[in-house]
């Protein structure tokens, strides 16, 4: 070997040349870096790497360098110039870590890594804000766990900032809100991460207490299994406090909650919208004051459970109004939606706000409770898709009490209602219904293809004398107590409208499908018929001078005590009884008993065919001097103007008919009349000298 060759060799004894020419016994060890095995290791916990493996001569030095996804300013790596330095990692990751060993500018270098997993342990009152982020690689697996109650303060936030984070609970933990924020929504940007907290067991749920709740796309699962320290019921979510601001509630789901999802212990200013598109879990999905409906909208419906029992809604009472505010200027509604969901309202509602349920929506209310709509009611469902309005279990609640504005009703039940009269919100009913107005005449109850069934009072009660226009049309009345309709006479054939009216009655004996009182105003326009053995009982003087037309199949019963006066006139109007054969206008007493009412006076123009009178003569009509079922006091002497023909007249407890001395004769018993009497105690026709 040559002498440079030989040099070169001498210098670098530690590197390759060693190799050809091995080392004297005398020689230093080589440099050999050992970084230390894998490892792996939770965050949050100090982590010690072990370089101490490493061999070389006498003095040589350690350096570490990191390199990670998370920044070195984050992980307080310390004493890397030792064989042993720590560090903190943060979150889940590889952490990578390089060894070089160092003597007298020879160098050797080693890698090792530290896995990081498992979830971060939270809990406790936090003291400054916390941003949860996605540490856990595997996403299958928590982020966090809380091991004791998070309390966020005042002044505090808690939120969530990317996506796919899960919190997990241990048993009897959970999050308590006070007075701070838990959001996973970005401040100003239409962004939201999605969420889930969950617990295998028996976790708490979130308590938000006169704090701030933003939270979309988030599932909570297994949620309220137990209460915190002061909390009265249990709930996956819990929001209370008149300070509470729930900016958004979107889009969330809840899985398996072991009481309610949501319960509402206060009255807080209602964010329109904000409550929407939720898919629920629980028995009782909600429970909360009834004002809670203004949260949510029809156009985002949340979604109910396929199995559950109703959402819980508890009103003010009978001397609280619950009012909601206004969404763009214009006031909100108690909607009750989504469609086909079943609400509970729990005690007596004085709504100022619209009530509007959705079609084939379902509302049960308290035992003895009742409603009073002030500023309406649109109960419109669809044919197999009714609303349907009930006692809770089968109880008898109040009804509908309606004044100021009405209410509108279609395809609409309402069962067991008029358990007893109401004193809801100064409105004072004196007769038990299941519906009863005071309503201005333009706008009392309509009903439409509606069922009204087992009422304890009126179906249908209207407690005006004026004039109420709106009908009845395609309603059936199922065993009420009372009459089916409770109205007055000027209105009775505005309610009961058209030959078409299609209303239908089953009902005990001896109730009246129409109970007809006293009006201001005398009746005019078409009376029609309402069905089989179906009849108005008249409980007013009926005393007519205008136009009023009785079309065939109606049946009139009249209280004891009443009758029916055709007042003279001398313009060319009429009373016109208009039957057909088979089809004839009956006019009765209540009892069906020989003089159970006054009978007829005919003292004006009539055209009468085949009416059906019976039962009358229990007293002297007026300005008549003998007790009949019929007395004809006609001065006027056109004979083609009347009409009395095709009747039949019995079971007077005076005469059949009577024609007053000095009026015109109409010939009662003229056979080509073809009238018949029967049964007339005093006999059947007296004309008086």
């Amino acid at each position: 070997m040559n002498r440079v060759a030989l040099l070169l060799c001498g210098l670098l004894f530690l590197t390759s040349c060693s190799d050809d020419n091995p080392a004297s016994p005398d020689s230093p060890p080589a440099l050999v870096a050992r970084a230390g095995e894998n490892q792996q290791a939770r965050i949050n916990e100090t982590v010690t790497l072990d370089g101490t493996a490493s061999t070389g001569p006498e003095g040589f030095t350690y350096s570490w360098t990191y390199s990670g996804d998370i920044p070195e300013s984050q992980i307080n790596f310390q004493n890397r110039t030792s064989a042993t330095p720590t560090f903190v990692p943060p979150s889940a990751g590889v952490y990578s870590f390089t060894l070089t060993i160092q003597y007298q500018g020879v160098r050797d270098s080693d890698q090792t890594t530290v896995g990081v997993g498992g979830a971060l342990e939270i809990g406790g009152t936090l003291t400054a804000d916390l941003a949860l982020k996605n540490i856990q690689p595997d996403a299958s697996q928590p982020d966090y766990v809380v091991k004791s109650d998070l309390i966020v303060p005042a002044g505090i936030t808690l939120s969530i900032i990317e996506d796919d984070v899960i919190i997990a609970f241990d048993a009897g933990t959970g999050i308590h809100v006070q007075g701070g924020t838990l959001t996973n929504v970005i401040p100003g940007e239409d962004y939201t991460f999605r969420t889930e907290f969950t617990g295998s067991g028996s976790w708490k749920g979130i308590w938000v207490e006169n704090g701030t709740l933003n939270v979309k796309q988030a599932s909570f699962v297994n949620a309220g299994s137990s209460t915190f320290a002061g909390q009265v019921e249990a709930s996956a979510i819990t929001l209370s406090g008149t300070q509470t601001n729930l900016v958004s509630f979107s889009d969330n789901s809840f899985v398996n909650s072991s009481s309610h999802d949501i319960l509402v212990t206060d009255r807080f200013p209602e964010v329109y919208a904000s409550v929407r598109s939720n898919r629920f879990s629980a028995r009782v999905p909600i429970k909360a004051p009834i004002t809670f409906v203004g949260f949510w909208t029809s156009d985002y419906p949340n979604i109910m459970p396929a199995s559950y029992d109703y959402i819980h809604l508890i009103p003010g009472g009978a001397q609280t109004m619950d009012v909601l505010g206004t969404v763009n200027g214009f006031p909100n509604v108690f909607a009750l939606y989504p469609k086909g969901a079943t609400f509970f309202i729990d005690g007596d509602f004085w709504a100022g706000s619209t009530i509007i349920p959705g079609e084939g929506t379902t509302i049960l209310m308290r035992e003895n409770a009742g409603v009073v709509p002030d500023s309406g009611l649109s109960s419109r469902g669809d044919a197999g898709r009714e609303i349907t309005w009930k006692g809770i279990d089968g109880k008898s609640w109040k009804g509908f009490a309606l004044r100021r504005i009405g209410a509108l009703f279609n395809s609409t039940i309402v069962e067991n209602a008029g358990s007893g009269t109401m004193n809801i919100g100064g409105m004072v009913t004196t007769e038990p219904a299941a519906i009863y107005s005071t309503a201005i005449a333009s706008a009392a109850a309509l009903l439409r293809d509606c069922r009204i069934v087992n009422s304890g009072g009126y179906g249908y009660y209207n407690d005006l004398s004026t004039l109420v226009s709106e009908p009845i049309q395609r309603t059936h009345f199922q065993n009420t107590a009372k009459a089916a309709i409770r109205t007055n006479l000027v209105s009775a054939n505005e309610i009961i409208r058209g030959a078409d009216h299609g209303n239908t009655f089953q009902l005990a004996p001896g109730v009246p499908a129409v109970l007809v009182q006293d009006s201001d105003l005398e009746p005019v326009g078409v009376w029609y018929g309402l069905g089989g053995e179906s009849y108005y009982l008249i409980d007013a003087d009926w005393t007519q001078y205008g136009d009023v037309v009785l079309n065939a199949g109606v049946h009139l019963k009249f209280k004891s005590g009443r009758a029916f006066v055709r007042g003279s006139n001398t313009s060319e109007s009429y009373l016109v009884i208009l039957g057909e054969p088979g089809k004839p206008v009956i006019m009765d007493g209540e009892t069906g008993t020989p003089g159970s009412w006054g009978g007829l006076m005919l003292r004006g123009g009539y055209r009468i065919e085949y009416l059906d009178i019976r039962n009358g003569g229990q007293y002297v009509l007026p300005d008549a001097t003998e007790k009949a079922n019929v007395v004809s006091s006609f001065v006027q002497s056109y004979s083609d103007k009347l009409k009395f023909e095709n009747c039949s007249v019995s079971n007077s407890a005076g005469w059949g008919a009577v024609v007053e001395s000095g009026t015109y004769n109409i010939g009662f018993d003229d056979p080509a009349k073809n009238n018949s009497f029967s049964s007339n105690a005093s006999g059947d026709v007296l004309v008086k000298p």
